[in-house]
């Protein structure tokens, strides 16, 4: 039996092939579930280096921020944060196409940014 939350990947192919996969040598955003969301989404992504700081954001087709959901130094892992369709004023965002974006930035590296969309059906 998993636990649920848990993803477990089987990679074929050559070793290198699998220890880069195992070891991304970049941040990697990975494709929110369920897209499209009703209630709530998950968002997983790989964090390759200490001391990263990674922002996790939630913005309308404007630009406008609607949520913050990471702001702060993370360590080398996978992460998967749950967002659950609310502003940060706790308000129900109705039916619509937002972006999520993640951005990092090291003492070692300039700043990474990743977009990617998400439908929230009624």
């Amino acid at each position: 039996t998993f636990n649920k939350g848990y993803h477990f990947n089987i990679h074929f192919g050559d070793q290198r092939y699998i220890d880069r996969q195992a070891h991304p040598e970049r941040v990697v955003l990975s494709d929110a579930y369920p897209n499209p969301m009703r209630s709530t989404t998950t968002i997983p992504f790989t964090v390759t280096q200490n001391q990263t700081h990674v922002q996790l954001a939630i913005y309308n087709l404007q630009g406008q921020e609607i949520r913050t959901l990471v702001n702060s130094d993370l360590s080398t892992g996978f992460y998967e944060f749950e967002w659950d369709g609310k502003s940060a004023t706790g308000e129900k965002i109705v039916s619509s196409v937002v972006v999520y974006r993640l951005q990092t930035s090291t003492t070692n590296s300039s700043v990474q940014s990743i977009i990617k969309k998400l439908v929230i059906a009624p």
